[in-house]
């Protein structure tokens, strides 16, 4: 699965939860910009998969495999 897919997952979990990238961004201390580059197919750090899968209530596996 790309990044971008992953990524695209993310969005898919924020919109179920009601949540917007910039409450994620805030939630694992990153600029909002950060998310966009990530959505747009660049790699987050392993550090930032784990607060964004510990945020959203899933393993990291499932978002990135």
């Amino acid at each position: 699965m790309s990044e971008r897919e992953t990524m695209n997952k993310v969005l898919e979990i924020l919109k179920q939860e009601e949540r917007s990238q910039r409450w994620l961004s805030r939630k694992i201390g990153v600029a909002p910009q950060l998310i966009t580059h990530w959505i747009n197919g660049s790699e987050p750090k392993m550090k930032y998969k784990v607060l964004i899968a510990e945020v959203l209530k899933v393993k990291v596996k499932e978002l990135w495999r």
